[in-house]
């Protein structure tokens, strides 16, 4: 029993090393139950194993997210599970929204807010090597229906592992001294989750955006930066996608120019999780034909060339339920 409690831990730990890098804020109690008001629910409580908040970019709000901490197992991953923890998670989303219990415990007052609900599955023992997007699909969706106006997100085996491995490549590149004398990345005040205003929304502050749960499951995550002391500007575009075609990378370039993410930088550097082996090749490529189909071809790749394109290794996170146990008791 004790250790099936230090296996649940496991991911608690892995969501506090995820989250805060992301800007997210922790709240209230952990691992607390608090009352059901819809009879239907036919049970007394909802559990929160934990609740985080953050700013809405392009809203006064803030979003507070309800979490489901799961640890699995390979084995462990499977449609009956998940169906499961869906199914009573869908009953915790509908009574956030409406449980004073709930707002006592971690609504701050007088804030508009927004609850939202998060399933997040992380594979302790790290051999999950299925389609989580597969299983999900097989996942029938009748018993955990939302009514309007309510959110649920789920974050896969996979996407913690992305998600780990950006937060350690920020936290290690706030260590690491570049060129001019300044840390490649500086402190979390100098950096800032980019959102473009868009046609019906604009983003409500010019700077200190944390990364949305919609950012965190994109197919990328960019990050802005400011050196204060060479007035410089420049970006980490952490990439989802394999690159193994050339049209991912003209995409994403024409990303860039839509919305001038070039103008008065040092530049961009695309950093890939799950890169083919071609994937560099490609982005070359994908370069030169960006600058041959537009006119200016070689203005575009001078400006190209402050773009460039990097392989990161994934990281696991792996425990051992016995330290965990002697280091968090």
């Amino acid at each position: 029993m004790a250790e099936t409690g230090n296996i649940a831990r496991m991911a608690e730990i892995v969501s506090d090393e995820i989250f805060g890098v992301f800007g997210w804020q922790r709240t209230g109690p952990v691992n607390e139950n608090w009352t059901c008001v819809i009879p239907e629910h036919n049970r007394k409580t909802h559990p929160a194993d934990v609740v985080f908040w953050y700013l809405d970019p392009y809203s006064t709000k803030r979003i507070y997210v309800t979490v489901d901490l799961k640890s699995y197992a390979q084995g462990s991953i499977n449609t009956s599970s998940i169906n499961e923890a869906l199914r009573n998670l869908a009953k915790t989303t509908e009574c956030t929204q409406l449980s004073d219990a709930w707002r006592h415990l971690f609504h701050h007052r007088d804030m508009a807010f927004q609850p939202v609900s998060l399933l997040f599955v992380y594979n302790h023992d790290g051999a999950y090597d299925k389609s989580f997007i597969s299983l999900l699909a097989q996942v029938t969706s009748n018993s955990h229906q939302l009514r309007a106006g309510n959110r649920m997100h789920v974050l896969g085996p996979r996407d913690v592992c992305y998600l780990k491995s950006i937060a350690n490549d920020i936290k290690g590149l706030r260590g690491t001294p570049g060129d001019n004398g300044s840390f490649l990345l500086p402190q979390p005040n100098d950096c800032s989750f980019f959102y473009p205003d868009l046609y019906r929304h604009k983003a409500v502050r010019s700077w200190g955006h944390p990364a949305t749960l919609e950012t965190l499951s994109g197919p990328w995550q960019i990050l802005k930066y400011r050196h204060q002391q060479s007035s410089t500007t420049g970006y980490m575009v952490y990439y989802r996608g394999t690159g193994s075609t050339r049209d991912e990378f003209l995409y994403l370039i024409d990303f860039f120019f839509h919305y001038q993410l070039l103008q008065d930088t040092s530049g961009i550097q695309i950093r890939a999780m799950f890169a083919a082996n071609e994937a560099a090749v490609n982005f070359e490529k994908a370069k030169e034909e960006y600058a041959r189909a537009r006119e200016g071809e070689e203005s575009l790749l001078e400006r190209l060339s402050l773009v460039s394109f990097r392989t990161l290794t994934t990281v696991f996170t792996q425990f051992s339920p016995i330290e965990i146990g002697m280091s968090y008791d």
